[in-house]
C-alpha cells in the first residue's frame, strides 16, 4: 500500500485499539488430523489448521474476520504467537483431549 492518508492512520489506530495485549485459546487435536482451536476470549470464535503453523495463521484470520479488518489494513494488525511451551506440548507425541487454556500474547507488526 502506498503513502495512507490520515483517515486510513486513523482506522488502522482504531483496529488496532480492538485488539487485547493477549488472548486465551483452547487447542487440541482435531480427530480428523490437524488442530482445532476454540479463542475463549470471543465466544463463538472457532478455527482449525492442518499443521500447527497453520493454526497459528488461522487464529489470527479468524481474529481479522471477528473485527472487520478490511484486507487491506491487515498487514497493518496485530499477530498472536503461541507461547514455544504449547508448541513443545504437542510436539510429535499424540495429544488427547482439549489442553489447557494458553493466553496468546500480540505481537505488534
Amino acid at each position: 500500500m502506498g503513502k495512507l492518508t490520515q483517515k486510513e492512520k486513523k482506522e488502522i489506530n482504531r483496529l488496532q485499539s480492538l485488539f487485547p495485549g493477549q488472548i486465551e485459546v483452547s487447542v487440541a487435536r482435531a480427530e480428523e488430523g490437524g488442530f482445532v482451536a476454540e479463542i475463549i476470549t470471543y465466544p463463538g470464535c472457532y478455527t482449525e489448521g492442518e499443521t500447527f503453523s497453520e493454526l497459528l495463521f488461522m487464529v489470527n484470520d479468524c481474529l481479522y474476520t471477528y473485527f472487520n479488518v478490511p484486507e487491506k489494513y491487515v498487514s497493518y494488525m496485530p499477530e498472536y504467537l503461541a507461547p514455544m511451551s504449547l508448541a513443545e506440548r504437542l510436539g510429535i507425541a499424540p495429544v488427547r483431549g482439549i489442553l489447557k487454556s494458553i493466553p496468546y500474547e500480540k505481537v505488534e507488526s
